[in-house]
């Protein structure tokens, strides 16, 4: 206990020998200058544009509807941040609404992502630049019908 007592006595000797003059200037120095008040805080809006993005594939081995959802940072500076990847997907046949297709959207789903690291889960998108997630639909929905032979009407070209 004796010698804790000693090295408070030695901290504050050692103080006492710094002048205290530039302590007391920077003090009232800096005293006014935190009386202004910050401008409100304004949240961007339209931060991201959005487009679907829909193509038929008819090959000898492949007969589906791939469709990209593109999400482009129309902001100013760079958006960086943990994205989830997490999301869910229905497409609804217009006029047949009894025919839908569901999918369950995760980063497996990413057709491009410039900066996205898929073990940290964190996206960066600079301005103008996109993230498109992507699907493939084989026509057939959530019910087991394939739309191909049940709703779709082919006609000869």
């Amino acid at each position: 206990m004796h010698s804790v007592l000693r090295v408070i006595h030695r901290i504050f000797q050692a103080a006492a020998r710094v002048s205290l003059v530039p302590f007391l200037l920077c003090c009232l120095t800096f005293r006014g200058s935190c009386e202004e008040s910050l401008p409100a805080r304004l949240d961007p809006a339209n931060v991201l544009k959005g487009k679907v993005r829909g193509s038929y594939v008819l090959a000898s081995n492949d007969n589906s509807m791939h469709v990209q959802f593109v999400i482009t940072n129309a902001y100013d500076e760079t958006l960086d941040g943990y994205a989830a990847m997490l999301g869910d997907l229905e497409i609804i046949l217009a006029r047949s609404p009894s025919h839908k297709r569901s999918f369950h959207l995760t980063a497996a789903n990413i057709v491009h992502a410039s900066r996205y690291n898929a073990n940290s889960g964190n996206l960066t998108i600079d301005p103008g630049d996109s993230l498109i997630l992507g699907v493939q639909w084989d026509f057939v929905d959530d019910n087991g019908d394939d739309l191909r032979q049940d709703v779709f009407h082919y006609t000869v070209d």
